[in-house]
């Protein structure tokens, strides 16, 4: 799920690193999942087309060897939300959870451009399995629907 804070001006979007991100984590209604797909992605790189209009992208030389690795929609088991935010879309997990790529990989999640627009700043929200909190991470760019993000371990993500 996606949130906005509008005390700090913040918008996540969640996402579970190859742990349990593109999420995305992001906790309260968005439990059920929704679909996954999974790709055995090599070091030549690739992209993967997630559920829900989410995608992975894996640029040549990020991961050593073939890596299977899972973009799931939903957030059961995430943290809840900080105070304020605003749901603009939903929530995804990658996995495994851990992977660490050598060279940043790009996560779009799609986003409800139209609450996007509106006061804040647009973040995504990452979080780990088992952990109560999240971390506040920078979206690169809005485009087509989607906000994008760089990443290098995959993990739980919310974009606010």
């Amino acid at each position: 799920m996606n949130h906005r804070l509008d005390s700090r001006r913040i918008a996540t979007a969640g996402l579970a690193a190859l742990a349990t991100l593109l999420i995305v984590a992001c906790g309260g209604s968005d439990d059920e999942s929704s679909g996954s797909t999974t790709m055995s992605i090599a070091a030549a790189g690739a992209t993967l087309d997630g559920p829900g209009g989410s995608q992975l992208v894996v640029p040549a030389g990020a991961l050593n060897q073939a890596t299977s690795v899972t973009v799931a929609q939903g957030g059961g088991g995430a943290p809840t939300l900080p105070p304020g935010a605003t749901d603009i879309g939903a929530m995804f997990a990658m996995t495994p959870h851990g992977t660490v790529f050598a060279r940043p990989v790009e996560l779009r999640i799609p986003i409800d451009t139209a609450a996007a627009a509106g006061p804040g700043l647009l973040v995504v929200l990452r979080t780990e399995p088992d952990r109560d909190g999240w971390d506040v991470m920078p979206v690169q760019k809005v485009e087509n629907g989607q906000a994008t993000f760089e990443e290098v371990e995959l993990s739980g993500k919310e974009v606010s």
